[in-house]
């Protein structure tokens, strides 16, 4: 594929034409650095700022899973985050953390990192979660 974009490029500069067609970077960068497509990233911002739109503030962990699904967001790729964290000891089902309020669309490897950590307001904000 490198070679057939090498190629192109090649032909448009040779024909001095502008490479229009020319692919550009379709790749973005988690939170914590590591690399996501930008669309699975714009379609975690978007969930994330329509929250509301798809479960109630008060809506428990497992419709906020339902919602993440039905939009597009795996549960192998994408997380429900907690923004405070589970308090210890309860289900991650049944607690007043486990509400919509509390919860986030985050990439499952920034939510494996963060692990028992508050998330922090700039997180919430590049992810589109205020």
């Amino acid at each position: 594929m490198k070679l057939i974009n090498l190629f192109s490029l090649l032909i448009c500069i040779y024909n001095f034409t502008p490479c229009t067609s020319f692919p550009r970077n379709r790749y973005a960068k988690t939170y914590r650095g590591d690399s996501i497509s930008q669309s699975q990233l714009n379609k975690i911002r978007s969930f994330n700022r329509n929250i509301y739109n798809y479960v109630s503030p008060d809506a428990n962990y497992n419709q906020v899973r339902k919602a993440m699904n039905e939009y597009g967001l795996l549960g192998s790729q994408v997380h429900v985050g907690h923004i405070i964290p589970n308090q210890k000891g309860t289900s991650r089902y049944n607690g007043p953390e486990d509400l919509a309020r509390n919860l986030m669309a985050q990439p499952a490897s920034d939510n494996i990192r963060l692990g028992n950590k508050k998330v922090s307001k700039t997180e919430m904000k590049y992810y589109g979660r205020n």
